[in-house]
């Protein structure tokens, strides 16, 4: 039952982000910006930035992301900020609305256009949610890497995504 919640005030929190944001040609959904949230942090909005002991660097936000995948995704800002300016980042960081922005613009970036990658991590022949969870935890050039699929991280977003096919089969049926 804990998981449905958890699942189900994710789900809130991308609708949310597609209402206020508006969905557009990019082909992240709502549903897969909230399992890559919720497999991140629990889509926990209030994320601090952080340095992990095990593989170093330095994330942020409710989706752990990185200042280097902020200035591939083109440095989204919220409103009112400067994109050059020093807080920017972590500005777009603790705000959902420009860390989902943040999300949905880096894979665009490395799965359509001049920079597109092949984009199919998981080997199954389309590009689809799995392919961008891949994508936003291990990066566009090291997606196959098969150790992804023994970490909580994938656990967790497998776990969001299946609720979530589940639920649309459901809605499909009825």
């Amino acid at each position: 039952m804990a998981l449905v919640m958890t699942v189900l005030q994710a789900l809130t929190v991308a609708f949310m982000i597609a209402f206020i944001y508006g969905q557009n040609n990019n082909t992240v959904s709502s549903e897969c910006l909230a399992c890559i949230c919720e497999a991140s942090t629990n889509c926990n909005a209030s994320t601090t930035c952080f340095t992990p002991e095990q593989s170093g660097g330095f994330y942020c936000g409710a989706f752990h992301i990185s200042r280097e995948y902020w200035l591939d995704a083109d440095r989204p800002v919220i409103k009112g900020d400067k994109p050059g300016s020093k807080d920017s980042f972590n500005n777009c960081m603790l705000d959902l609305v420009c860390s989902a922005q943040t999300v949905e613009r880096y894979m665009k970036k490395f799965t359509s256009g001049r920079r597109r990658l092949n984009g199919d991590c998981n080997g199954n022949g389309k590009i689809d949610c799995d392919d961008f969870f891949r994508i936003h935890r291990l990066g566009a050039f090291n997606c196959e890497n098969p150790s992804i699929l023994n970490s909580t991280a994938y656990k967790k977003f497998t776990t969001c995504w299946d609720v979530v096919q589940a639920a649309s089969l459901a809605k499909s049926i009825s």
